[in-house]
């Protein structure tokens, strides 16, 4: 998925505002205090739509069994304020654009500033639909990363489903979006895992090294006799050979091969 273009609108303080991205890379240079951490937010809250689990969209969801995948909505305090007129905006609204699985997707979050009001899900409804459709139509899942100013310095809260989720023999796909658009650092979630796949593997090549070593001594119980047995007959094979007649000797079978052009030799009669 590439993001094309953000609008905010009346959202923390940004009364109006509106971005194009770069095809590859933007860079934002601002002083403090420009809104650089809000245009991030913004972007990381309206890309969230890819996991809703509004019923009203469906019954088959990203977010499926991830209590951590929502969509981003807004509270009180992201309503943009005019301090001259001392006024709070009667809505907020983040639209934006983006490409993926090779169709432009639009939709919007939006909220009115209401007590107990949500965000109007029919404005990414359609986005949404076909996000999914592209998803199951075989389009890989995208790359959502998001480092805040938290970043590493506070590390996350770990829950009982993150660390029973890294334990299953097959995590889910869509594990890899927990906690991505938390301020805080997931990374120990992640170091916990190659811990115990490591940990897993190395009592796994343990337990082939004790296999394969007990299947040699098995395999050498085995052949030893065949061994003994094979080689008292030859034995007795080279004595009864050695005491022939000098031409009655087939010393064609003493060796490793046999001679005359890998023929027999037959004694005369």
């Amino acid at each position: 998925m590439r993001l094309k273009t953000i609008e905010i609108r009346g959202y923390k303080c940004f009364e109006k505002y509106k971005v194009d991205f770069a095809p590859s890379v933007t860079v934002i240079i601002g002083r403090n205090g420009a809104g650089k951490t809000t245009l991030i937010g913004a972007i990381h809250k309206v890309l969230s739509f890819i996991f809703s689990s509004d019923k009203s969209l469906g019954d088959d969801f990203l977010s499926a069994g991830n209590p951590s995948l929502k969509v981003s909505t807004f509270d009180m305090f992201d309503y943009y304020r005019d301090d001259v007129k001392r006024k709070v905006v009667n809505d907020l609204s983040i639209r934006a654009e983006a490409v993926y699985a090779g169709q432009t997707l639009a939709w919007e979050l939006y909220k009115r500033a209401l007590g107990g009001a949500k965000l109007y899900a029919s404005k990414y409804k359609d986005a949404f639909s076909r996000f999914m459709s592209a998803y199951k139509g075989g389009a890989d899942l995208p790359l959502l990363a998001y480092y805040s100013d938290s970043f590493p310095h506070r590390n996350t809260k770990e829950t009982k489903f993150a660390l029973d989720t890294i334990k299953l023999d097959r995590i889910p796909r869509n594990f890899g979006y927990y906690q991505w658009d938390m301020e805080s650092d997931c990374i120990s979630i992640w170091e916990k895992s190659m811990t115990y796949k490591l940990n897993q593997k190395n009592r796994l090549d343990g337990l082939k090294e004790e296999v394969d070593e007990r299947e040699q001594q098995r395999l050498l119980e085995n052949i030893l006799p065949l061994y003994k047995e094979t080689h008292f007959v030859e034995s007795r094979l080279k004595t009864f050979v050695s005491q022939l007649p000098q031409g009655l000797r087939r010393e064609a079978w003493l060796g490793d091969t046999p001679r005359r052009g890998g023929q027999c030799a037959h004694p005369q009669t």
